[in-house]
């Protein structure tokens, strides 16, 4: 009969050992699980609310606005470079300047520097007035079109970004400088911010069938990590047509 108690109580004891260690085992697999769970939870997180600058879209300024009729009878001195507005896919009527004829100083060794006191002109005619106006002298000044881009960017993140750093470079033509956005501020989420980028051509030179540029974007996120992408960017001059991508 003892020999009885002893065999069912060494099975109890072995059940209960068994037990602990069924409960431990489970109770570990259980931890990691949900552990890796959070884990992608917070990475499901991460990809859906960090912060993300990105571009929105890009365009020329538009300097001037007219009716196609009085494009037609203005006396500009040279062929103009004109975009036809379109709304809804249909054309208004109007047609678009995008550009400004601008007084440069001579000799330009480096930067391209304004004549002081200039404005933004669109015919030979009203060039004549400017040299008279401003009093300049043959040697002095160079006439050049000046065109402005915008570049519109937005956080679509659902956090901050920080310290966002934004630099265009334009590849072709060559001729013309890079341009830095630095943004020391925080931006929102769902701010929208733009950057503009000028670049000058001679008269006798005509808008290159493809204008590239290099964009680069860098910024923190809420949590100090740094980011940076480049996006290649072309404009087709023949269909005013911008591509740009990551």
């Amino acid at each position: 009969m003892s020999e009885t108690n002893t065999t069912n109580s060494n099975a109890k004891v072995w059940l209960s050992i068994i037990s602990i260690f069924l409960s431990a085992g489970f109770g570990a697999i259980n931890y990691f699980y949900t552990r890796s769970v959070n884990q992608n939870q917070n990475e499901r997180w991460d990809k859906l609310n960090i912060a993300e600058i990105t571009l929105t879209d890009i365009g020329f300024l538009i300097q001037q606005k007219l009716s196609e009729q009085k494009a037609k009878q203005t006396n500009w001195g040279y062929k103009p470079l004109l975009f036809r507005e379109i709304k809804d896919r249909v054309y208004t009527g109007y047609v678009q300047v995008p550009y400004a004829l601008v007084l440069v100083r001579l000799p330009s060794n480096k930067s391209i520097e304004l004549i002081p006191h200039g404005n933004f002109i669109f015919t030979l005619s009203e060039y004549s007035n400017e040299i008279k106006r401003l009093n300049l002298k043959v040697g002095e000044y160079d006439l050049m079109k000046r065109f402005e881009i915008q570049f519109n960017f937005k956080n679509i993140g659902k956090t901050i970004a920080k310290d966002v750093r934004i630099k265009i470079d334009m590849i072709e033509p060559r001729n013309n400088e890079g341009s830095v956005l630095t943004q020391p501020a925080e931006i929102l989420s769902e701010i929208s911010f733009n950057k503009t980028f000028i670049f000058f051509l001679g008269m006798s030179t005509d808008i290159p069938s493809n204008l590239k540029f290099r964009l680069n974007i860098q910024y923190k996120d809420v949590f100090e990590k740094e980011h940076e992408k480049q996006i290649p960017i072309i404009y087709d001059s023949s269909r005013n047509y911008w591509q740009y991508g990551d």
